[in-house]
This record gives structure tokens, sequence and C-alpha cells, in this order.
């Protein structure tokens, strides 16, 4: 496990980059996140996506398929 800097924040990350303690997350990371991926700004469409997937990965404790 390794940890990264986002917005100011050390958050502990599993060898391919995703966050491994839900409870790190935050609007300010998720955005930083967003920036490092070429995402300028988050507009409301974006912060449904992530708040749905959000919310599926933390009631059942996994992320929906992608398919």
């Amino acid at each position: 496990m390794s940890t990264v800097t986002y917005a100011g924040a050390e958050v502990d990350v599993d060898a391919e980059g995703f966050l491994t303690d839900p409870q790190q997350w935050n609007e300010q990371v998720a955005a930083e996140i967003a920036r490092q991926a070429g995402i300028e700004s988050l507009t409301e469409r974006h912060w449904q996506g992530v708040n749905f997937m959000r919310d599926r990965y933390l009631s059942p404790g996994a992320a929906p398929s992608i398919r």
C-alpha cells in the first residue's frame, strides 16, 4: 500500500491508485483526482455520477459493475 497526497490530504491507495479507505475521501480529494485525470472542474452531472458510485460502493461494499 502507498500513500499519496490529494488536495493537501494524505490518502492510502492500492497498487492501481484506488483509495483503500473510504473515510479518507472528500469532495476536495475527488476534485483533485479529477484534475489530475484532465477534468478541470466537476459539473453537477459529474457529481451525480460520483455520488451514485460512492453510495453504491458504501452500501454493499463493492462498486457496481461497469457493464
